[in-house]
């Protein structure tokens, strides 16, 4: 949040959180703001990404560019 701050939005939200699990954010390439990004998560960043561009719609046809990918650290819970 700090950084986005820092680089200017004032709009700044947290979007998603995810554990146990990768996520992955794609916006349209090409940036006129008329295309449509998508989010996923998965058990792999593969998986995440293919979700995540499933939502993608890119009117100019550039598909869509990854904004953000990762995976977060297990967490092992004590049976």
């Amino acid at each position: 949040m700090a950084d986005c701050r820092r680089n200017g939005a004032p709009d700044c939200k947290i979007m998603a959180e995810y554990s146990n699990q990768c996520f992955a954010w794609v916006s349209p390439d090409g940036g006129d703001g008329k295309g449509l990004g998508g989010l996923g998560e998965g058990m792999t960043p593969e998986l995440a990404l293919k979700k995540a561009m499933s939502y993608c719609d890119n009117p100019k046809g550039n598909g869509c560019k990854v904004a953000y990918s990762a995976c977060s650290l297990p967490e092992l819970e004590a049976l």
